[in-house]
């Protein structure tokens, strides 16, 4: 479930500052007999798995790179921070809008 959202989250980020920052980290631990690998990013879990199961970290962090920098995930993050600022800027009207209403109530006393 991390990997999903933190993966929507870079690119999104990415399409708002036009960089992608990505560091994956990966750690090993044991658990009775077995030993798993663990992948991270944004101090999220990612991915763990056995040790015979294990890819290398540089391949997953160039997968997890070439799925944000996918010319139509770029358009689309893009398109959702383009309708995030209209958005900001609609709910900014509208607590202007309320402030003013509740002004004019006070002074006419309702």
């Amino acid at each position: 479930k991390h990997i999903i959202a933190d993966v929507e989250m870079i690119g999104y980020w990415a399409a708002k500052d036009g960089e992608v920052r990505l560091n994956v980290q990966e750690s090993k631990t044991q658990q009775a007999d077995a030993l798993y690998v663990e992948y991270r990013a944004s101090n999220l879990p990612w991915l763990k798995v056995a040790a015979e199961n294990a890819i290398d970290k540089t391949l997953l962090e160039q997968r997890v790179l070439s799925w944000i920098t996918d010319s139509e995930v770029q358009k689309a993050n893009k398109d959702l921070f383009d309708v995030f600022q209209k958005l900001e800027k609609a709910i900014e009207k509208f607590q202007t809008a309320l402030k003013e209403a509740h002004v004019n109530v006070e002074l006419t006393g309702g």
